[in-house]
């Protein structure tokens, strides 16, 4: 009796590893990163960046000034979900947003 052995490869795309702050990819202020875990064997596939206090503020003023400058502002709620819709689909999976 023959047994079938599946040989699995890794096919998946491994995206940014940092934090999505101000429309650009950045280290987080720390430096601090942490292990993305494949959970199938238990072996790390990537460090990310880990996001503290200093990356959310960051973050948080980043997009601020974006709603109260840029577009967002005269947009209307129908508008900035397409956009929203549209960024979720074309991430990698596994990117941090802060």
């Amino acid at each position: 009796m023959a047994t079938a052995t599946a040989v699995l490869e890794s096919n998946v795309k491994i995206g940014p590893t940092k934090l999505l702050i101000n429309g650009k990819w950045v280290d987080s202020v720390s430096g601090k990163t942490f292990p993305t875990i494949n959970p199938s064997t238990g072996e790390v596939i990537r460090q990310v960046a880990e996001s503290d206090a200093a990356d959310v503020d960051k973050a948080v003023a980043a997009a601020r000034a974006a709603f109260d400058k840029g577009p967002w502002r005269k947009m209307a709620a129908a508008q900035r979900g397409v956009l929203m819709n549209k960024l979720a689909a074309t991430t990698p999976t596994g990117s941090c947003f802060v």
